[in-house]
């Protein structure tokens, strides 16, 4: 299972407390009959087989809620499939190697935001076993596509190809540069914010897309507050608040916008969702003007994924 540094050290970290209570709750006879080896063997064993299955657990509550946060999970895993298949005799620079897991990555994404992930597993093994399974697969179709191209230049793939292939040339640029390209227009986007609504709209567009926060994260918007705020900002967001409902985000929000700002003026949530989703609205306009697809789901999962990386979470 490849995963992400931090979920790997959890794992690890889980892992050890596991081995530790089993130890010493175990009969010192039974410990003297068993050779350490194989003792420590079937100990690790059991320990990972209840971890994967408590890791499976958490998987489905995200596949069936949050699958797009998934394919986050699982980037490592993306790498890991593309690095190996290099390791057979491939040649691939760096690039090209960024490329075909950009690729794969989106075509998992389009998966997830159409619900077709959360429909074609069936439950017969752990979630991450058959996403690997996707996600090789896709990977020698991206493949392919590849030495396609090697063979016919005037050949190319496109992420957003779902659309006319015609109707704009941004169709033709790669998925790397196309997400690049959009990272700097939003970025542009939000300077045209004054900067008190920007704080606000950065700070609402993390939290609307359930980014957990790092007390920097909060710092860089309003190096001034206070730490007690902050302690309380972290403790509402600084874990995974997926189950929380969005009215409730907006409340939380609110609130601590008014106190981020000095609660001098007192922000209403209703209001200010408002005028978020219309500000949210028309960035997502300028950002997709031109784009070959108008699926919908398509464009949503893209952006989400633009805003973690926009944000340097994935």
């Amino acid at each position: 299972m490849h995963l992400s540094a931090d979920v790997r050290k959890e794992f690890y970290k889980k892992l050890l407390l596991y081995l530790q209570k089993k130890w010493t709750s175990m009969d010192p006879s039974d410990v003297d009959s068993i050779p350490v080896d194989s003792l420590i063997t079937e100990l690790v064993r059991e320990a990972c087989l209840k971890l994967f299955k408590k890791n499976n657990v958490e998987d489905m509550e995200l596949l069936h809620g949050e699958a797009l946060k998934l394919v986050v999970k699982y980037q490592p895993m993306i790498k890991h499939i593309v690095y190996k298949q290099t390791a057979k005799g491939e040649t691939l620079n760096a690039d090209v190697q960024a490329d075909l897991i950009a690729n794969i990555q989106a075509k998992l994404l389009q998966k997830a935001a159409s619900g077709k992930l959360a429909t074609q597993y069936k439950g017969n093994s752990l979630f991450s076993t058959y996403l690997y399974k996707v996600a090789y697969h896709t990977m020698i179709d991206e493949w392919r596509k590849l030495n396609r191209k090697k063979k016919n230049t005037s050949s190319n793939d496109s992420i957003l190809d779902e659309g006319n292939q015609t109707a704009a040339p941004v169709s033709n640029i790669k998925y790397k540069e196309l997400l690049e390209n959009h990272v700097r227009r939003l970025q542009t986007l939000l300077k045209m914010l004054s900067s008190k609504r920007r704080k606000r709209f950065e700070f609402a567009l993390q939290v609307v897309y359930r980014i957990q926060f790092v007390a920097l994260d909060l710092q860089r918007l309003y190096p001034d507050c206070s730490d007690d705020l902050l302690v309380e900002v972290l403790s509402n967001f600084g874990k995974s608040y997926h189950n929380l409902a969005q009215s409730k985000l907006f409340v939380l929000i609110g609130d601590f916008i008014t106190e981020l700002e000095g609660g001098e003026v007192l922000v209403n949530s209703e209001s200010f969702r408002i005028w978020f989703q219309n500000v949210l609205n028309k960035v997502k306009k300028t950002l997709f003007e031109g784009l070959p697809t108008k699926d919908k789901k398509i464009l949503d999962a893209y952006f989400e994924f633009l805003i973690y990386k926009f944000y340097g979470k994935n």
